[in-house]
């Protein structure tokens, strides 16, 4: 090698390019200092011979603590997929984007480093991790990417591979020369395999990309559901959306040769796990999609690049489209994750515990779910999650906005009238195709009795085609909940007594089943309502409802700050950190149509279903949250001092404003100066609609003005102490109440002002706002 190289330094054809390959164990020049020379070694020293950069992108170098993960890139391209056995049939073609895979299986000492611990039978530090699950896998890479976030190319994340992009990497990718096994047609130059135990990775020949160990030592797991494959060409495939086991490549240590063909293919219960049995990791620059797993139930979630598009009836949504759908808009959504299929009922039962579905069958979308009871499930979900989520992220429904984007296909659309074509039977069940017979036999109990009347039923998700982001029935089966209140267009206010669905339904005409039509519904469940998940980077805010009124929590991200002030009140000193965990609070303060559909009654005197409720006192407040407590099953509570006042700062986001949300109180408040002071004959005079005012940084309206608002804690004075999660004095007489009112001045309505009243007091300048 070292006298080729040299001849061609001296060569006169010094700028034609050279193309050369090489293993590992050819070549004695170990550029990195570690004994081991690799094709990365080679390339570098052939870069600076010539001068010149390498056709393939640079290798990914990261470091977990002391241990080194190497990522090589691999160029997208076309391929023949597929082998000669019967599940490795039909071959068909595959067209792959770049991503980068990893040099090396994950060793122990990887794992190790990030899970602390170690559970492979085989133990040995450079040796690859085994003993580990689907399920497990999921939660190392979930960490990892929390714990390399700083150091990964932006937009970019791990995740497990596709089959498809494992078996391209095995072949070699665009440079493969066609071996048997990855990296060469004798088995005993590239895999440990036939053997009685695993051996250090990268001790046989790397495959052309580099790439070691593809074949043998342990198998590995890949992302996607097994499955038959299709012989139709598929652009960057992930799998079928469902079954019972997920897909593992390779070959390993104890299995033959058979096991260790780059085109041979394995599957296994997600949370079974093996001494032979371990993993690889993909990065890719497409937020990948991420796979989550509650028990023994997995699901997919699809990331949508955000982009601006043109909402509501467009032309090719035809004359069906209603006034409901106008006018044309354009709308902006940022980056979110959106489910593959709609929630299913095993993914229900496997969170809630239940199954409340007409249809009964694990694969089928859940129905019979009220809106209350979809955010009960995102809550439950986000919890039992919260070690699988990337830092940050959290479940919601969709928006409406985010749900119509989707459908159309996102930056990918080709501007369909349904959700992937303009052939609703591609795509959709729906009334004229929902009874079907050839998922029937799954159904349990009344669902069959309703198949065998003739009658539309749900259908296992998936079944039909996807649209354009790979996403299904976003057409048709059930509809789907977002977390939108109604309007009756889009130039109308928010009505809160109904909520947006979209999508359509097995019993519904074609008309509904467009991406743009919209329509309403009370938030009381049927066996046509059911759900799809949004993920994004942001603490969901979430909407409830007591019979027809419906009312927001947003989501307060826990901190650090400097509560009280220097230069207020006697009783806001002294100034003192305080740090809170992450809880909810009201979007608004409680409405009088809230109070009265929980008590019956409207204690108010300036009687309005969409002001604050007034003349309430803190005991009222206490008997109004158990109540609503019991209709929702939600523990409401009364915020404390502490979390009031850091969110009417703006909590994280805050901008050190005087008041809730600004520094000029007239944006933000009803106070004094243009309420109380203008008398009794001005309509303006009194409490005001609730959040007709502008939100402060949280998107939280009225923490300044309207009425005072009840606190949990007893009234005391503040100690200089720094504290966590305070809930004040043990006991007192008076409990503290903030925010000001509409007959105070601005003085009394900075977000540091306290005030102080008896639990019994009830005064039109009293109302209250829930936490959660």
């Amino acid at each position: 090698m070292f006298y080729y190289i040299m001849k061609k330094l001296f060569s006169l054809f010094a700028l034609v390019l050279v193309t050369f390959s090489v293993s590992a164990q050819s070549v004695r020049g170990d550029l990195n200092g570690d004994g081991a020379v690799t094709t990365t070694d080679v390339t570098e020293l052939y870069n600076i011979i010539f001068g010149t950069a390498s056709s393939q992108e640079e290798n990914v170098k990261l470091n977990v603590g002391c241990v080194k993960l190497n990522m090589i890139p691999v160029k997208g391209g076309t391929f023949q997929m597929g082998g000669i056995s019967s599940n490795e049939r039909p071959t068909h073609s595959v067209t792959l984007s770049d991503y980068y895979i990893g040099e090396t299986e994950v060793t122990q000492a990887l794992w190790e480093s990030v899970m602390g611990s170690n559970p492979s039978n085989f133990k040995g530090l450079n040796r690859p991790v085994e003993q580990v699950s689907w399920y497990d896998c999921q939660i190392f890479i979930s960490k990892l990417n929390d714990l390399l976030s700083s150091q990964l190319p932006t937009g970019y994340r791990f995740r497990l591979p596709t089959e498809a992009e494992w078996e391209f990497a095995a072949r070699g990718g665009t440079q493969s020369n066609g071996y048997t096994y990855s990296g060469s047609n004798s088995i005993n130059e590239v895999a440990c395999y036939n053997d009685n135990q695993t051996h250090d990775v990268a001790t046989k020949v790397a495959n052309e990309l580099g790439i070691y160990d593809l074949s043998g030592n342990v198998f590995e797991w890949c992302q996607d559901w097994l499955g038959d494959y299709s012989s139709d060409d598929q652009i960057n495939p992930t799998g079928p959306v469902s079954g019972s086991s997920r897909v593992f490549r390779g070959g390993c240590c104890t299995s033959d040769a058979r096991d260790c063909r780059v085109y041979s293919r394995n599957g296994w219960t997600p949370s079974g796990t093996a001494s032979d049995l371990g993993l690889r990791l993909v990065l890719s620059d497409q937020h990948a999609n991420l796979a989550f797993s509650v028990g023994d139930v997995s699901f997919s979630m699809v990331y949508v690049s955000g982009g601006t598009f043109q909402m509501g009836a467009t032309e090719e949504q035809g004359s069906d489209a209603t006034y409901n759908e106008k006018p044309v808009h354009s709308e902006t959504v940022g980056d979110f994750w959106i489910g593959k299929t709609e929630v299913t009922q095993a993914l229900w039962k496997a969170v809630m515990g239940n199954n409340p579905s007409e249809w009964t069958d694990g694969a089928r979308p859940v129905e019979r779910v009220s809106f209350n009871d979809c955010q009960k499930f995102v809550m439950k979900l986000n919890s039992l999650l919260s070690d699988q989520l990337p830092s940050g992220c959290r479940f919601r429904l969709p928006s409406e906005a985010e749900w119509e984007y989707a459908a159309r296909g996102g930056n990918k659309s080709k501007h369909y009238k349904y959700s992937g074509s303009d052939n609703l039977d591609d795509v959709a069940w729906y009334a004229s195709n929902s009874n079907d017979d050839s998922d029937a036999s799954f159904l349990e109990g009344e669902g069959w009795h309703w198949y065998q009347s003739g009658m539309s039923i749900t259908h296992q998700v998936g079944r039909k085609e996807a649209n354009e982001l790979g996403i299904y029935d976003m057409s048709g089966n059930v509809w789907e909940w977002c977390e939108d209140q109604w309007r009756e267009d889009y130039n109308h206010n928010y009505d809160d007594s109904y909520l947006v669905i979209r999508g359509g339904g097995y019993g519904t005409s074609k008309g509904s089943c467009r991406v743009s039509y919209r329509t309403s519904n009370g938030p009381a469940n049927s066996k046509s309502m059911g759900l799809r998940l949004v993920l994004s980077y942001q603490r969901a805010n979430y909407v409830f409802s007591v019979g027809k009124t419906t009312f927001t929590i947003v989501a307060v991200d826990g901190g650090t700050f400097q509560m009280g002030s220097t230069s207020g009140e006697s009783d806001e000193q002294p100034v003192h950190s305080v740090t809170l965990s992450d809880y909810y609070i009201g979007g608004t303060e409680v409405t009088q149509a809230l109070w009265e559909s929980v008590m019956g009654s409207n204690t108010s005197q300036s009687s309005d279903p969409r002001r604050p409720v007034e003349k309430v006192s803190w005991d009222d407040c206490q008997t109004f949250i158990s109540k609503l407590k019991e209709l929702t099953g939600l523990t409401f509570r009364l915020p404390t001092e502490a979390e009031w006042e850091f969110a009417a700062r703006g909590g994280t986001k805050s901008m050190g404003y005087a008041y809730s949300g600004s520094n000029n109180i007239d944006d933000v408040a009803w106070y004094s100066g243009n309420s109380y002071s203008l008398g009794e004959n001005d309509p303006d005079y009194g409490t005001h609609y609730v959040g007709t005012k502008a939100p402060n940084e949280l998107g939280i309206y009225d923490m300044t003005g309207n009425v005072f608002e009840w606190c949990q804690d007893w009234y005391g004075d503040y100690s200089s102490a720094a504290q966590t999660n305070p809930t004040g004095p043990t006991s007192g007489s008076y409990r503290v109440v903030r925010g000001g009112n509409w007959r105070l001045d601005a003085s009394k309505c900075r977000v540091s002002s306290r005030t102080k009243y008896v639990p019994s007091a009830a005064n039109p300048n009293l109302g209250l706002r829930l936490a959660l």
